[in-house]
């Protein structure tokens, strides 16, 4: 669901116009003229989310990078939306892609790291996400890109729609004796993620995530772009210590979505093939196959 109320719009709106006045004025500190203004424009950015749960999260890391594919490039860093919603960029008037990481900063468990050379989808530099340790416990960060074309003399405002980045796998078993312990691995999880253009590495991470289980919302990198599928090992000990390793084949996890599975303890198997059913466009349920799943 896309999030953009028409109260928010029009606050963003009101900030951008009342900074613009100031800008033409010298009054903002970030609108000193850089162009001819004869020949620029402004752009201010707008961060909306997709999802409704996702507005009242705390932000308190914001990074923007603007360009054209030329000349242009610019970067910003912000504590808060508001900041952004006060920014305001003067720019020669011309076509221009703008990319928002939310909550991305090392405190977080995030690297990011740009490569200066231009990808071939946009106007943007190579932009990759990764996490510091993907064995660590992570919270959700968002991303967006946005084009808009600056005009002399006047105000653009960039819609950034705010997008989650990592997968979030959720996994229980159902039916097993009383002490049974289990816990998952999963395989062939990126790298990083471009988030200019907004696809996983080939490459995969050098350590697989693991969790004890039940496991509610692990967050995790999706599956790398040169692997089909995902591939989950499950390692279970019974009360007397007999070890049960079974390996599931998933399906992908891609960018942002969430996936669960719920496991009967006498359909373990060595070997599972995983079939998804969707729930949502960025919900998924996780059956065996051949098992049917009823939402109701």
């Amino acid at each position: 669901m896309f999030i953009n109320t028409n109260i928010l719009s029009l606050l963003v709106a009101a900030i951008a116009l009342a900074l613009l006045g100031s800008c033409r004025h010298g009054e903002h500190a970030l609108c000193n003229p850089e162009y001819d203004t004869d020949h620029a424009g402004y752009l201010s950015a707008e961060l909306m989310w997709d999802e409704y749960d996702d507005i009242l999260i705390p932000i308190d890391d914001v990074r923007l990078t603007i360009a054209d594919g030329g000349n242009v490039l610019k970067n910003k860093q912000f504590t808060t939306p508001l900041a952004v919603a006060e920014y305001v960029q003067q720019l020669p008037s011309g076509n221009y892609d703008a990319l928002a990481a939310v909550n991305m900063s090392e405190a977080r468990g995030y690297l990011l790291t740009t490569d200066n050379t231009k990808n071939t989808v946009n106007n943007l530099p190579v932009t990759c996400v990764s996490l510091k340790d993907p064995l660590a416990k992570h919270t959700q960060s968002w991303f967006a890109v946005a084009n808009a074309t600056v005009s002399d003399g006047s105000l653009t405002v960039a819609q950034l729609s705010l997008k989650r980045l990592l997968a979030s796998l959720s996994v229980t078993i159902k039916g097993a004796p009383d002490g049974t312990t289990a816990d998952i691995a999963i395989l062939h999880t990126a790298q990083s993620v471009n988030l200019a253009t907004a696809t996983p590495s080939t490459d995969e991470s050098a350590q697989n995530p693991v969790a004890m289980l039940p496991v509610e919302r692990l967050l995790l990198m999706p599956t790398a772009a040169a692997q089909p599928r995902t591939m989950l090992i499950l390692n279970i000990a019974t009360p007397g210590g007999t070890p049960q390793q079974c390996t599931l084949d998933a399906p992908r996890m891609d960018i942002g979505k969430i996936y669960s599975m719920e496991l009967e303890y006498n359909d373990l198997d060595v070997y599972l093939y995983i079939t998804s059913t969707p729930i949502t466009d960025w919900e998924e349920y996780w059956t065996i196959s051949g098992e049917i799943f009823n939402p109701d």
